[in-house]
């Protein structure tokens, strides 16, 4: 059954407690790993960035899965993917070229494209078979009539990072009252505060909800499938006994 948008964001905060010490901590160690190539490998830090990052999403959307699905998993699955590097790498850059054509023709055309390959790492992190295309095309294929929940999730996601945004500035703003801080200083207090809280509660937050909404999409595509052969079946007994 399609739920709504409300009941997904309601489960997603009934199920926090319970996946979030799992999701944490390997979401935080796969955008840590990713980012700080950046740093570490200059010049050519943003491609080799681009390349970890495009790998270790297959590999932690694979994690997620399994954690979502109450399936016996481990961190070190978030690096199992890397035999999938080449597709994992056509698949990021072909989603890119697509989005960003897309969106030069008008912004409502890259959103809905966006949106459809929304749950492209999933797929791939459960299909190692298949090519770029037949991911996109099953991601596309999945996310039909969820759309709009995708996009409500999104823009909900963004409400908590602008509220905890907000938040902290009225939290450094109290503080200035009582201590005196430079200017430069309040800006790294405001930035590193909002990065903690983004990192540690937010983006948890945001693979728990996608990949309950994958899961979902997923287990109606299947039940769609079976209904369908159940009918042809039955078409075929029909038949045969007349």
């Amino acid at each position: 059954m399609n739920k709504n948008v409300f009941s997904t964001i309601i489960e997603t905060f009934q199920a926090f407690p319970k996946f979030y010490d799992k999701i944490m901590p390997v979401t935080l160690l796969a955008w840590t790993i990713s980012l700080s190539t950046i740093f570490f490998l200059i010049p050519f830090g943003f491609v080799v960035c681009f390349v970890v990052m495009s790998v270790l999403c297959v590999g932690l959307q694979k994690y997620n899965i399994l954690v979502l699905e109450n399936k016996k998993t481990t961190p070190e699955i978030i690096f199992s993917r890397f035999n999938q590097t080449i597709t994992a790498l056509c698949l990021k850059f072909i989603k890119l070229i697509f989005v960003l054509a897309w969106s030069l023709l008008l912004i409502i055309p890259g959103i809905i494209c966006l949106l459809n390959y929304a749950f492209s790492s999933h797929v791939l992190a459960e299909n190692q078979k298949l090519t770029p295309f037949e991911v996109l095309e099953k991601s596309k294929q999945l996310t039909y009539g969820y759309r709009n929940k995708l996009l409500f999730l999104a823009l909900f996601s963004l409400l908590l990072i602008l509220s905890s945004i907000s938040l902290v500035c009225f939290f450094v703003w109290i503080l200035t009252l009582i201590v005196s801080l430079p200017l430069w200083a309040i800006g790294v207090l405001i930035a590193v505060l909002s990065l903690i809280i983004i990192a540690f509660l937010i983006l948890p937050f945001m693979e728990i909800s996608l990949t309950k909404c994958y899961l979902e999409a997923k287990n109606n595509n299947i039940n769609q499938k079976q209904q369908k052969n159940s009918i042809k079946e039955k078409q075929k007994s029909d038949i045969i006994t007349a």
